[in-house]
């Protein structure tokens, strides 16, 4: 009386509902429509590039955050001179979190790029260890798992395709 317990199949089986299940959680708080609210806030809140201290000389502006600043103004905070980038900028200078949400949301098809990247790479897996597996238990979850990928993966294939139609157009390389 012997019990064989696949510790490798479980925990391989927990990390793909895992990553399945936060994959279709994020296709579904990250529609298309409030991407490109996300994507236009960030172009609204721009971006800093810091400047050297060696351009002292340069006349520059103290940094008051009820002003939005225009491109290329220079301004004075407490953490340096910088420099605007963007077509108005409304972050803090220096400010980590405006930073990165700036870095993420300014390029809309960057977020659906890595989401349809990441569950194309979830499914191709998951058909890999199908072709593999020989137990009829892997066999059946491993096929429910991925219908429910396809289903993610249709839908983000669909947004993806969309947004890249309405985006084609638009140059968002400005500061870069």
């Amino acid at each position: 009386n012997t019990l064989y317990y696949d510790s490798l199949w479980m925990w391989q089986h927990v990390c793909l509902t895992w990553l399945s299940a936060v994959l279709m959680l994020t296709c579904h708080f990250l529609p298309p429509q409030y991407l490109h609210l996300l994507h236009k806030s960030a172009r609204h809140l721009g971006r800093w590039q810091r400047m050297e201290a060696r351009h002292a000389h340069v006349p520059y502006n103290a940094w008051s955050e009820l002003q939005v600043w225009p491109q290329g103004a220079l301004v004075k905070h407490v953490r340096g001179l910088f420099k605007a980038e963007g077509i108005n900028v409304t972050a803090e200078p220096g400010n980590s979190l405006h930073s990165r949400f700036y870095m993420l949301f300014h390029q809309p098809m960057r977020v659906m790029n890595w989401l349809v990247f990441l569950t194309c790479l979830v499914v191709g897996y998951q058909f890999f260890c199908l072709v593999q597996s020989s137990e009829w238990s892997h066999v059946v979850s491993l096929a429910l798992l991925m219908f429910c990928n396809f289903y993610t993966l249709f839908k983000l294939m669909r947004d993806w395709f969309i947004m890249g139609k309405v985006y084609k157009d638009h140059d968002y390389g400005l500061t870069n």
